[in-house]
């Protein structure tokens, strides 16, 4: 927690290990949006969105979209 940079890799890993874990992808994407990779952030976030998930994951997701305001 509070090691954005530092978690980047190792939530990229997990991804890659296990892409259907959506719960794991917006993590991905909020340590993308801390970090200001804003792009990066709106396409993990539309992952969730597309790919079997949890109801959590999906509605921070649609949050986290709504924030960056990330283009459709």
């Amino acid at each position: 927690r509070g090691d954005d940079a530092g978690a980047l890799p190792m939530l990229l890993l997990a991804v890659r290990s296990d892409p259907a874990d959506a719960g794991t992808r917006y993590n991905l994407g909020a340590a993308q949006a801390n970090l200001g990779r804003t792009a990066e952030a709106c396409a993990s976030w539309r992952a969730v969105l597309a790919g079997p998930g949890a109801a959590p994951a999906r509605g921070a997701a649609r949050e986290g979209l709504a924030a960056l305001r990330c283009p459709p």
